[in-house]
């Protein structure tokens, strides 16, 4: 866990120095309402992940639970009272009435309860990588999201971009015709490239 947390750390820092130019990438329009980075992307996703928060919170019992499961089950104490008379709860009025006390302890064979241990501590260990496991699930997730909106923010600013050069040439063409130097069929032409 230590050494994916290190190497996110690195991420993060690399991702912070590179974090000016990645701003410059976005369309003016979105420059200046805050763009939302990639690493504040997966810094929120990272810190307000409720899936993430509950794998983590089960690791952490589940790392607690070795040192109980090697311990002896609790002992019991029981109290009987049998052929007790209900009316006057008298021990001597039925020469059969008996009164039972006790203390019984488990013991499982031995070995047993380091196996136990042996294996909450795998289970422990388990957890742990899960939560390893589900964080880089997670930075992937946000990272591969955070870059198609970018591709699609991109592609939108192009289809815009194409969109007004044809309409440059669609005027460029009915001002040709207009003036008697174009073909109709040169705007016609235009007019289909842009619908």
């Amino acid at each position: 866990m230590k050494k994916i947390i290190q190497r996110y750390l690195k991420v993060v820092s690399f991702s912070l120095l590179l974090s000016p130019l990645v701003g410059l990438c976005f369309p003016t329009e979105a420059r200046s309402t805050n763009p939302l980075t990639l690493v504040a992307a997966v810094d929120l996703a990272v810190r307000d992940n409720p899936g993430l928060a509950q794998i983590q919170a089960r690791s952490k019992s589940m790392a607690a639970a070795p040192s109980q499961a090697g311990t002896l089950p609790d002992p019991v104490l029981s109290l009987n009272a049998l052929n007790m008379p209900t009316d006057t709860f008298n021990l001597s009025q039925e020469p059969m009435t008996q009164m039972q006390f006790g203390v019984t302890q488990t013991i499982p064979f031995p070995g047993k309860l380091a196996l136990r241990e042996e294996a909450s501590a795998f289970a422990a260990k388990a957890a742990e990588e899960d939560v390893d496991e589900a964080l880089l699930m997670l930075v992937q997730n946000v990272k591969s999201s955070w870059w198609q909106m970018h591709y699609l923010d991109r592609a939108i600013e192009i289809v815009k971009r194409n969109q007004r050069l044809l309409r440059q040439f669609v005027e460029i063409a009915s001002t040709k015709y207009k003036t008697g130097e174009g073909l109709q069929q040169d705007v016609l032409l235009a007019q289909v490239e842009l619908s």
